[in-house]
């Protein structure tokens, strides 16, 4: 069987390129960038673009455009693309290798994460309250809006691997507070710089695998204006069967314009057997992942929501179970949501955040 491998390439008149997958959509700045690289190309690919399958939920960076490539060639290294991309327009990479330390414990306010601003007002497809889900907030990349992330804790948010992945970190910002995109409909919205981004190591751009990533920010979240972190969920538990709650800006339909406002969505969460029992090729579905979603489609997260959370609602809070990371299409019957499985990521979080103050969470835990 011949070797199949989806790329996502993001092409601005700046000749930035960011690796991921997707599905094809020609945007305004390609032509001419997308000329250039078929010309340098040291083998060739470009005859090989197909229609592509299945598609990361990142919106569209405004003036950058979006080439999906499929290349169906057994002779071709998968390993070195990403390299060779990268070579050929010299993205910046942002992993990182400084080791965190603990913060004095007299420095960390005392705080409860997973607590929302409003009573639990759970309908699929609706405008959220302001501030409904304090710890979620969008990101922009060259002020353009393209994912979004989930405060942890005082320092740290959480998103996708596949929205950071070869970004310059400088022009990255998240916007926390919002409830809009254009900042109109908020209370004491910030805007946070990043500090370091801290990708997984097995990140596999061509498996979908460990689409995790943490983001520093350049000081620390302001916690006094209902702003506050979800909790984490317990280890070890599957939440199968239990009602998931995915917010996000994105998509209101597939290929649709992205939402101006957070909305908020409700799908059951299925098994990885359930899952694995989809249209999605079996192996596709890795211990890693969390589907969620109906069989027969019509509710799902879309493009513009990727780095978002899926969460579940105890009686007293929330915590984060799935962050945004793949699928086919939006909503298409027999493909339901996939999501990174953030338990499975617990001691890695942690780890690396051990120079952060966490908010307490003995209610959220207490009450599973």
């Amino acid at each position: 069987m011949q070797l199949m491998i989806v790329l996502r390439i993001f092409v601005s008149f700046m000749a930035t390129i960011i690796c991921a997958h997707g599905s094809i959509n020609f945007k305004v700045g390609v032509t001419e960038p997308y000329n250039h690289l078929s010309q340098r190309s040291s083998f060739n690919v470009w005859k090989n673009i197909m229609i592509p399958r299945v598609s990361f939920r990142t919106s569209d960076l405004g003036d950058v455009g979006l080439v999906d490539i499929k290349i169906r060639n057994e002779s071709i290294d998968k390993d070195i693309l990403p390299e060779w991309i990268q070579n050929i327009v010299g993205t910046t990479t942002t992993t990182t290798t400084v080791k965190p330390t603990s913060p004095p414990l007299d420095e960390c306010q005392k705080c409860k994460c997973g607590v929302t601003n409003q009573p639990n007002r759970i309908v699929g497809g609706h405008e959220t309250g302001v501030l409904q889900y304090p710890w979620v907030h969008y990101l922009k990349y060259q002020r353009n809006f393209y994912c979004a992330g989930t405060i942890i804790n005082d320092r740290y948010s959480l998103t996708a691997a596949h929205c950071v992945k070869g970004f310059n970190k400088a022009l990255i910002k998240l916007f926390v507070g919002y409830h809009s995109r254009n900042g109109t409909s908020h209370l004491h919205g910030d805007e946070y710089s990043v500090k370091n981004i801290i990708i997984h190591s097995g990140y596999s751009t061509f498996k979908f695998d460990n689409d995790i990533a943490l983001i520093k920010i350049d000081g620390t979240f302001n916690f006094d204006n209902g702003i506050r972190p979800v909790c984490l969920p317990e280890r070890g538990s599957t939440f199968t069967g239990e009602n998931g709650i995915v917010t996000g800006w994105g998509a209101l339909s597939e290929s649709g314009p992205a939402s101006n406002v957070l909305r908020s969505v409700t799908v059951p969460i299925l098994s990885n057997a359930e899952c694995r029992a989809t249209k999605y090729p079996s192996r596709r579905i890795t211990d890693n992942m969390i589907c969620a979603g109906f069989i027969e489609g019509g509710k799902d997260s879309c493009q513009g929501d990727s780095g978002g959370v899926l969460h579940v609602a105890s009686e007293n809070c929330f915590k984060q179970v799935g962050i945004v990371s793949w699928g086919e299409g939006c909503a298409a019957p027999g493909y339901p949501g996939v999501y990174t499985r953030v338990n499975r990521y617990r001691s890695w979080i942690e780890r690396n955040t051990i120079d952060s103050c966490y908010c307490e969470s003995s209610i959220c835990e207490s009450s599973t």
